[in-house]
């Protein structure tokens, strides 16, 4: 008898023990996932403020070169029709 009121005692006692490490294991796990979700976050941002400059640049030139065509097609129907 006295060896199960021992047994149950310390059942009881390491029981607490896991469920007060699970929770904090859970807390610990949910904050970590939260952080990582915040850096991942704030990296595809940042990616994808890099594409977008990109983009506009490129987009620049083209209309650059688009002007440029455009002034030597007006320059060729000038001289066609002098």
């Amino acid at each position: 008898m006295e060896k199960f009121a021992i047994g149950l005692i310390m059942g009881g006692a390491v029981g607490a023990l896991l469920v007060a490490n699970n929770n904090r294991m859970r807390a610990f796990v949910k904050k970590a996932q939260d952080e990582t979700q915040a850096k991942l976050d704030a990296f595809i941002d940042e990616k994808i403020r890099n594409m977008e400059k990109c983009t506009e640049k490129i987009a620049q030139k083209a209309d650059e070169k688009v002007d440029e065509v455009k002034e030597k097609v007006s320059k060729k129907t000038k001289k066609s029709a002098d």
